[in-house]
């Protein structure tokens, strides 16, 4: 694996740029504008910080993801719980425990 330098961007472009190239395998919603978020990005940030600030988002993204998924689970266990299926047998328990 090749190590890549990515130093301070000198225009906007560049820094949508490099977040394209770190989001490029990321399922990004169709609204998502990568040009406006550059616009609240610092013009010293480096690839490092680009990496984290990418990293970051995805890991957000798949918590609130998980919430989601673990509510859509309670709620199927308690129309099965009200409707005297299973027995109280839970489908799936929190995913994050």
């Amino acid at each position: 694996r090749a190590s890549l330098y990515l130093g301070v961007s000198s225009t906007k472009e560049a820094q949508v740029k490099i977040i394209k190239a770190l989001t490029r395998k990321f399922n990004l919603h169709e609204n998502v504008d990568l040009f406006q978020i550059a616009e609240n990005i610092p013009m010293n940030f480096t690839g490092a910080d680009f990496y984290a600030l990418c990293g970051d988002a995805m890991l957000i993204a798949m918590k609130r993801k998980i919430t989601e998924v673990d509510k859509l689970v309670e709620l199927e266990n308690e129309k099965l719980t009200l409707n005297g299926v299973g027995g109280g047998v839970k489908l799936i328990k929190n995913i994050e425990q």
